[in-house]
């Protein structure tokens, strides 16, 4: 239950919303980054779709990024062109 990169006394505001923790780390590194349409919301779509492309369940992905429906899920992940080409490609290999 406990958070990976919080230290272990916190407030419980920031254990309900850890992300107000890292905002302006967050803010800082974009910044410094030049990444002016980028926002911690974003890093959520990017982890789910890598989490999904790299053949984690969908049930575990629900459970890390916070969702309570495949609907929502799917709002979230984006599969790379690459990851659809190479399952596609897959298709010869199922004995047809």
């Amino acid at each position: 239950d406990d958070y990976v990169f919080l230290p272990a006394k916190v407030s419980p505001v920031i254990r309900r919303r850890p992300n107000m923790y890292f905002r302006r780390a967050f803010e800082n590194a974009r910044a410094l980054a030049g990444m002016e349409d980028f926002t911690m919301h974003d890093l959520r779509h990017t982890a789910a779709s890598h989490m999904l492309m790299a053949g984690v369940d969908l049930r575990t992905i629900m459970e890390i990024i916070g969702h309570s429906t495949l609907k929502m899920l799917t709002r979230y992940t984006h599969i790379a062109l690459d990851h659809k080409r190479e399952a596609v490609a897959k298709i010869s290999t199922l004995g047809f």
